[in-house]
């Protein structure tokens, strides 16, 4: 099967590559068929203006990020996809993921979370309510607010 991901080759220089997944049923991974795909506004510009700091690098890594803050770079972090295939319990189930931006791809179940059928558009802002909280949870420590 093809698949298609993005990568920021050069500085401000993206491009897509193809690749060709090989996919073998087993109770661990899933195959998702991408739906939507968010684009992070300040982190990828960030990453695409080869902007990170060296020693931000490891603290800045997507967890299924390829290539490196020097470029290039397959970054991401926002996916919402479709089970394609897998476990027959999880078949056609709608999911996030912290995934890159890819047409498809395979990964551990323990890295999804299962959405309801409904208005899943919405989860591509969990990334960015997952920032808030943080910084909420930051600006509270600072100023010694108890929660």
């Amino acid at each position: 099967m093809k698949s298609y991901s993005l990568w920021i080759n050069k500085k401000k220089q993206a491009k897509i590559y193809e690749k060709i997944i090989k996919y073998k049923k087993n109770n661990k991974t899933v195959l998702v068929k991408t739906i939507y795909s968010g684009i992070s506004k300040g982190t990828e510009k960030l990453v695409s203006s080869k902007l990170v700091n060296k020693d931000q690098f490891e603290l800045m890594k997507a967890p299924f990020q390829e290539g490196s803050f020097d470029l290039p770079i397959k970054y991401g972090y926002i996916n919402i996809g479709k089970i394609v295939d897998g476990p027959k319990q999880l078949l056609n189930k709608n999911i996030f993921s912290l995934f890159p931006h890819q047409s498809l791809y395979e990964i551990p179940i323990k890295n999804i979370t299962i959405l309801p059928n409904r208005n899943i558009k919405k989860f591509l802002l969990t990334a960015n309510m997952e920032t808030a909280i943080n910084i909420f949870g930051i600006q509270c420590q600072i100023k010694k607010i108890k929660l």
